[in-house]
């Protein structure tokens, strides 16, 4: 099985997309099979019962590869064949976010634009899932929650924006596969 990773912070293809499996001397192609992380179907169930495992639901993508859904945290995955691909789509609420806070401390210290810049990166902020973490009681529920909250699909537009970014990129690559 061929795996292609890529991210769209990085932009990494992983090696295997040059459609060789690498095996060293010595070493039978069927031996390098075995040593793979299985048939496509079964990495493809593994990723759906993860997103369940963390508090998600996998989210369908018609009329891409054979197979394709945007599983926790808003990863596609995408079969097509023996291929899968991984996309991790851009954070936009992050970069909003990180946007807002430079205005805020760029503005001059309790200036009207700086306060008019701290209300608008509160309203940016009101929608991070990351939030959530920072009401629990300890350290590990607040992890805990954490993951569980990025795990479902946030419905916001920068998470619509990310995610359409994310199908468009897989649908080039599918297309060269």
């Amino acid at each position: 099985m061929k795996l292609l990773v890529c991210s769209l912070g990085v932009m990494a293809i992983g090696l295997l997309a040059c459609g060789k499996t690498p095996v060293s001397n010595g070493q039978s192609t069927n031996v390098a099979q075995q040593d793979s992380h299985g048939p496509p179907d079964q990495a493809m169930a593994g990723a759906r019962k993860a997103t369940a495992m963390l508090g998600g639901a996998p989210e369908e993508v018609p009329n891409l590869g054979d197979e394709a859904f945007f599983g926790a945290m808003s990863i596609l995955y995408v079969r097509k064949g023996d291929d899968i691909i991984t996309i991790t789509p851009p954070n936009f609420q992050q970069i909003a976010a990180m946007a807002a806070y430079n205005k805020v401390t760029a503005a001059p210290l309790g200036s009207e634009d700086q306060l008019k810049a701290l209300h608008d990166f509160e309203r940016v902020e009101k929608n991070d899932p990351l939030k959530v973490g920072l009401s629990a009681t300890d350290a590990t529920q607040g992890a805990l929650a954490t993951v569980a909250a990025v795990s479902r699909k946030q419905g916001t537009p920068d998470e619509e924006h990310g995610r359409a970014v994310a199908v468009a990129l897989a649908s080039k690559v599918v297309s060269k596969l």
